[in-house]
């Protein structure tokens, strides 16, 4: 284990782990896994479509087709050069570029110290940790709810649901923009990484591929989930589930549909990241 080797909070009930799937997907690690997600079912094909060729306005009247290979020239605009912030000062800027990848990502950006927050949380994650000390700029603002049954107390949909948002949010990224940010970023975030002590061999992305392996290692359940009442929170019933380390529980607490949907968007990116490297 590294640094934060510690204990986790095992209540079901527990805050999102919104940071670190945020993190986690927005830098794309998952590589390392690409093997054991090669044998999932493929995507359905995404179908280009080309727009048709518009002639002169002028010289080509409502109605008219245009002449042969007239076309309107596409006018690129110049990329504006990017420049990387301090560290301390980056909060805005990273924000900004962050919901340029996904606005909706906005209620997860709303602190200080974006960069070095996200990666304390990235790398408990990495261990299958999730440590309540770093992750108190998130609250979960619905309460937890559980579904009473004739023979027991159950997860409900209700509860799922809570996290649905950030689902959606999560599902909404730019996948080649999520790329861009992190290439834009890593300065920022190796001068954080530096600042964990480990090993010089042990390269940052090591941290993001764990993280992400987490993500795409929790299991996907339809069937009711039970819980035990215990003085001031629940455990699962299932001695099985309960344990699970504290990432993979925290997925289940997402409900099958928005662990799809989170675990969908890792494998994209691993598929994009692998790309980009041949």
């Amino acid at each position: 284990m590294g640094r934060y080797d510690l204990t986790d909070d095992k209540r079901p009930g527990a805050k999102a782990p919104a940071a670190v799937l945020l993190l986690a997907v927005a830098a794309g690690g998952g590589w390392f896994y690409w093997q054991t997600l090669q044998q999932s079912p493929a995507e359905p094909g995404i179908q280009t479509l080309s727009l048709p060729r518009l002639g002169n306005a002028v010289e080509n009247p409502v109605g008219e087709e245009p002449a042969d290979g007239a076309a309107i020239a596409e006018t690129e605009l110049p990329e504006q050069p990017f420049e990387l912030p301090a560290l301390a000062a980056s909060d805005q800027p990273f924000r900004d570029a962050m919901l340029g990848v996904s606005a909706a990502l906005s209620p997860w950006l709303q602190t200080d110290r974006l960069i070095g927050k996200y990666l304390a949380i990235a790398n408990d994650f990495s261990q299958g940790l999730r440590l309540q000390k770093h992750l108190g700029f998130l609250k979960q603002t619905e309460a937890f709810v559980v579904e009473e049954r004739a023979d027991g107390l159950y997860m409900s949909n209700q509860g799922y649901r809570r996290y649905d948002k950030l689902a959606a949010a999560i599902d909404a990224l730019d996948v080649q923009a999520a790329g861009k940010v992190y290439r834009q970023f890593k300065p920022l975030l190796l001068e954080v990484y530096a600042e964990f002590g480990y090993p010089a061999e042990r390269p940052m992305e090591d941290l993001f591929l764990k993280s992400a392996a987490q993500i795409l290692a929790a299991p996907v359940l339809e069937r009711p989930i039970a819980l035990n009442k215990h003085a001031l929170f629940y455990k699962y019933a299932d001695a099985e589930l309960e344990a699970l380390n504290p990432v993979a529980r925290q997925m289940l607490r997402m409900g099958p549909d928005n662990t799809r949907i989170v675990q969908h968007k890792v494998r994209q990116l691993v598929e994009m990241l692998v790309n980009s490297k041949e």
